[in-house]
Order: structure tokens, then sequence, then C-alpha cells
């Protein structure tokens, strides 16, 4: 079976921690900032030691990467499904809105972690 990948136990272990990793470091970027949230609060949260940590993301600035492109993903992917539908362009934009309102009020997290993001790297 050519070009088909078959994750083994380790492997799916490791995407299992690196989501957590991620999904941690979205909470506490939210929260603290990202200058503000050390990796040692990471890995604390995660019940992993800073090294288990570093074997996923070489540094704070790979983590904050995927953290963007988690919450980039998820946006895309909604945006998608909501908008697979043939309608107009008014109503593209207000499926858009809506979903936009939705997410913000179910994922708070992912909302503020891109406000606190631009403000703390365009001071």
């Amino acid at each position: 079976m050519k070009g088909i990948s078959i994750m083994n136990k380790k492997d799916i272990q490791s995407e299992k921690t690196k989501a957590t990793i991620i999904k941690a470091a979205i909470s506490l970027f939210a929260k603290n900032g990202f200058h503000n949230t050390p990796i040692t609060q990471i890995a604390e949260m995660c019940q992993l030691s800073k090294g288990a940590l570093y074997w996923h993301f070489k540094d704070k600035e790979d983590l904050l990467m995927a953290v963007i492109e988690q919450v980039r993903q998820e946006w895309t992917d909604s945006l998608r499904k909501e908008l697979k539908r043939h309608w107009s362009a008014r109503e593209k934009i207000e499926k858009i809105l809506q979903l936009f309102v939705k997410t913000t009020l179910e994922n708070k997290e992912r909302c503020v972690i891109f406000i606190v993001l631009i403000a703390e790297f365009t001071e």
C-alpha cells in the first residue's frame, strides 16, 4: 500500500501529547500573553517535564506557530463546512459573521489569543 502511513502506538501518543501541549498553550497565552507565559508553566499544566515539551517543540516560538496554525485550521474548517452550500455573496458574508460570533462565544480563548498576540507583538 504505497503512500499510506500507518501510525504506531508511539506516534499516536506523540500526537496526543502535542495536542495537549497546544491546548494548554492556547489557554495560557490567551490568559497571560505569550511573553508572560513561561514554558515551565505550560509543561506543568500538561504534567510534563520541560524536556518532554521540548521533544515536541524546538522552542516557545515553535509552539506559538503550532498554536496559530491550530486556531487557523479550526477556523478554516468551520468556514469550509459552513460555506459548502451555494449561497449568494451576501449570504456568505452573513454566514461568516454568524460563524465568527458563534465561534467567539463558544471558544473565547480562540478569539482572545489573537487579540492578545496582536497587542503583544505590535507594541
